[in-house]
């Protein structure tokens, strides 16, 4: 039998108990909402567009499947932030972009051409 238990429930059988106190969502103004990268796959250069910076600096780093850093940048960020990548340099393969501002970290993989 199960009784309802504020927004959850707990099972009397005593094989299970289930919660479900913890809501779970996206919050729209994340970094991770608001950072797309194009084209991908890419071939003579990648553009980075963050929508939402608070003002805070943006830190880039391309990374290959080595895990080796082959691009890094550090500069202020602005309420839209844009920034186009020169991949002309980079081998044929798999690579991740990371971007933190603020304290916030997103990894984009991407293709290079």
């Amino acid at each position: 039998m199960d009784y309802g238990f504020g927004s959850g429930f707990i099972d009397t059988t005593g094989f299970s108990i289930f919660d479900f106190w913890s809501a779970v969502g996206i919050d729209e103004a994340s970094l991770a909402n608001n950072v797309s990268i194009f084209p991908n796959p890419a071939s003579d250069f990648l553009e980075v567009n963050i929508n939402r910076q608070n003002g805070n600096v943006v830190k880039m780093e391309i990374v290959n499947a080595l895990g080796e850093i082959v691009f890094s940048s550090e500069e202020a960020g602005q309420a839209t932030f844009a920034r186009r990548i020169d991949c002309s340099m980079l081998a044929t393969g798999i690579y991740f972009l990371k971007v933190e501002a603020g304290n916030e970290t997103v990894t984009r993989k991407f293709t290079k051409i």
